[in-house]
């Protein structure tokens, strides 16, 4: 129970950065903000790190085929609509670019 409760302090740390920075230490907010981004991006890099969230992701895609070319066009054509749907416009270039990367597909090729 106490481990459970450590990990949802640290999930919120970027929310509790937000609020000691903006009332306790009377920063602007926009500068609050950008130091509680880069807390939550380090908090999430850390996770996926931890939990091998990324090779259990790749897994799942290799298990899909083998080839890289139908990788390619479910990650950038399904993923990516999936996202510009979701999110809007350039997420779906910024993810699937990442996806593919991790995959160890070549840009140039």
């Amino acid at each position: 129970m106490g481990q459970l409760f450590l990990m949802f302090v640290l999930a919120l740390s970027p929310i509790i950065w937000l609020i000691i920075a903006l009332i306790g230490l009377k920063q602007q907010a926009w500068i609050a903000s950008f130091e509680s981004f880069a807390v939550a991006a380090v908090f999430t890099y850390n996770l996926t790190g931890c939990t091998h969230a990324m090779d259990k992701s790749k897994g799942m895609m290799t298990s899909v085929s083998s080839d890289r070319r139908v990788l390619t066009l479910l990650i950038v054509w399904c993923f990516g609509n999936f996202m510009e749907g979701m999110a809007g416009f350039g997420t779906a270039v910024a993810i699937p670019a990442s996806r593919m990367m991790a995959l160890g597909i070549d840009p140039l090729v």
